[in-house]
């Protein structure tokens, strides 16, 4: 019969540290090419699949910074046994196309 764990004795395996995104890009090479050989109707794609990658990469960004906050609070718990203590609210970012 195995004892029971002490007050602060971490129980299992540590929660896993989530990984930071892979962001995703635009070739701009092949969109000026593609540009060029339409005579620039391919601009308006290249707009429309850059805005489109920056805001995947922003959201998975922010997911990011979600689950690391998250992981974080659980790993505090794994180690002490504890939650852990409330903190200040952060400041948010601005959001904008800059």
């Amino acid at each position: 019969m195995h004892p029971a764990p002490s007050p602060g004795h971490p129980v299992g395996p540590p929660p896993r540290e989530p990984r930071p995104p892979q962001p995703r890009k635009t070739s701009h090479l092949l969109h000026l090419v593609l540009t060029l050989i339409t005579f620039g109707f391919w601009i308006i794609i290249w707009v429309i699949v850059s805005v489109q990658t920056d805001s995947s990469n922003r959201a998975a960004e922010q997911r990011f910074e979600d689950d690391y906050e998250r992981w974080r609070h659980e790993y505090y718990a794994w180690q002490t046994g504890q939650p852990m203590p409330p903190q200040p609210p952060a400041k948010k970012r601005a959001s904008g196309w800059w």
